[in-house]
């Protein structure tokens, strides 16, 4: 039910500080001679050079990245705590991974944490708000705490961000059926099929649209 793509990685922001000094209030000025001895500077060590910490950075978020896809997989399979442990472990290494929160908070609400799965999802949408699978597992995350309201906001907003994302139609057509609000349940469910006739067969086996299987609507549009 969860869609398989996924934005892969994030981009690393470098920051270059840039410094600057002014001259001295009764500094000569340079086209004086002067008879002072001349200064004797002492030898400095070279700075390390400048690309040696964006280098390193970029290592740990390229390790970040791989770990994040190794949590996705895990989930996937159903290895809900892995899945958690491994997100930490990308975390970790970079803090802005927007991938690794929303995996650690789904992964934790199919837990049954998801008080503590939300808290991460919306980690990952203020990172990333673009990012579609932080908006989707978040909207999912509130339908298994029954906040139904919250789950129909985020539900859209994933459309909005992916206008043909199927299980997000779906997911707001069983709210509407669980609603008893036949017309809107159709609706979003016909949208759902639009994009794929798969989702026929879960909609004729799911109890969400058990009170509707009699509807001649619903029959001719799950048959």
């Amino acid at each position: 039910m969860i869609k398989k793509t996924r934005n892969k990685l994030l981009m690393l922001s470098c920051f270059i500080l840039l410094t600057g000094c002014t001259p001295a209030k009764n500094a000569p000025s340079p086209s004086v001679a002067t008879t002072a001895a001349p200064t004797v500077i002492p030898s400095v060590s070279p700075a390390a050079p400048p690309s040696a910490v964006p280098i390193a950075l970029q290592t740990e978020a390229k390790a970040s990245a791989r770990l994040a896809k190794l949590s996705e997989e895990k989930y996937g399979n159903g290895q809900y705590q892995e899945a958690v442990t491994t997100a930490n472990k990308a975390i970790v290494l970079d803090a802005t991974n927007a991938n690794a929160y929303a995996i650690k908070g789904i992964a934790l609400s199919f837990l049954g944490n998801t008080a503590d799965g939300i808290q991460s999802l919306k980690q990952a949408v203020d990172l990333k708000p673009d990012l579609v699978s932080a908006n989707y597992f978040l909207a999912f995350s509130y339908k298994l705490q029954k906040n139904y309201d919250h789950s129909l906001i985020w539900f859209e907003n994933t459309i909005k961000l992916d206008p043909e994302n199927i299980w997000s139609y779906y997911g707001i057509s069983t709210i509407y059926a669980d609603r008893n609000q036949v017309d809107k349940s159709l609706a979003y469910l016909k949208k759902a099929i639009d994009l794929s006739p798969d989702v026929k067969k879960t909609a004729r086996t799911q109890d969400h649209f058990a009170k509707m299987r009699s509807n001649p609507e619903f029959q001719a549009m799950t048959k």
